[in-house]
């Protein structure tokens, strides 16, 4: 069994302000959870895809 640490399939961004978690996806890709640690205030987004979080108060 191999012990080797896989490196991401992409280089890791600049990270946001008010960055709460940065996620690596199992393909390598990178998702930010971004906000004030307030529950509806936070987002989310992919890197890779470029989706993110919708909420009605960001609309």
């Amino acid at each position: 069994m191999s012990t080797a640490v896989r490196a991401s399939a992409f280089t890791e961004p600049e990270r946001p302000k008010n960055l709460q978690i940065r996620f690596v996806t199992l393909s390598g890709s990178f998702v930010d959870v971004i906000g004030l640690g307030e529950h509806l205030k936070n987002r989310w987004r992919c890197h890779c895809c470029k989706d993110t979080s919708r909420f009605p108060e960001e609309d």
